[in-house]
């Protein structure tokens, strides 16, 4: 394993070694982004929804007044 991996890398230019790298480096940050994007549309619309009731349920209260 170690010598065929060795054996590849040392076929590819320094070019395509360091885009590799970059790739490796960058994918789990763009996961992480996208994961972190669907969680805080999730948390933004229970906020959305939580206040919405809120509001809803403070309305019948102002017409007692």
């Amino acid at each position: 394993m170690g010598k065929s991996l060795e054996v590849l890398l040392r076929r590819l230019s320094v070019r395509q070694r360091m885009m590799a790298v970059i790739a490796v480096l960058l994918l789990p940050l763009a996961v992480l982004s996208a994961v972190s994007m669907m969680v805080l549309n999730e948390q933004e619309i229970a906020f959305r929804d939580s206040v919405e009731e809120s509001i809803h349920g403070l309305i019948p209260l102002t017409t007692l007044e």
